[in-house]
């Protein structure tokens, strides 16, 4: 009986240690080196003489925007299994339907996707992990035509 008890035990303890490190997930990069505007994550850009510009100083608010990505890996993320370039077309196409200069105030959430709570298939190394990162910023357009 005894030895039930400690089996019992040791099982629930290796159950709640698997349970509490699961371990999907995905990574990705967010690179804008192919956006054609000025992209700031602070409220500021500078125009042509280096003169700070912000949101009622020279900047002209025209709208948010908001993208959604789903990153996917799998092997505990160490594979990436999604790419990082789409991002930078969705923001220049954001500031050209809207007649934009620039993006300011750019920051991105990031949180789990749903195939990460799916224990214990999550304790596979093949099991694809999601994370879902939303993309937002104001864009602006310059009052002074300077960039």
């Amino acid at each position: 009986m005894k030895n039930l008890v400690k089996t019992i035990i040791l099982f629930i303890i290796i159950s709640m240690f698997f349970l509490l490190t699961a371990c999907a997930g995905a990574r990705g990069s967010i690179v804008l080196k192919d956006v054609n505007h000025p992209v700031s994550m602070s409220p500021y850009i500078y125009d042509k003489n280096g003169q700070v510009l912000s949101i009622n100083k020279g900047l002209t608010y025209n709208g948010g925007f908001l993208i959604e990505k789903t990153y996917y890996g799998t092997f505990y993320s160490l594979i990436k299994l999604s790419g990082d370039d789409d991002v930078n077309q969705q923001i220049n196409d954001a500031i050209k339907a809207s007649n934009s200069d620039a993006v300011v105030n750019l920051h991105y959430v990031v949180d789990q996707g749903g195939t990460n709570g799916c224990c214990p298939l999550t304790w596979l190394p093949i099991w694809p992990g999601t994370t879902k990162v939303f993309i937002m910023g104001d864009m602006v357009k310059t009052s002074k035509g300077g960039k």
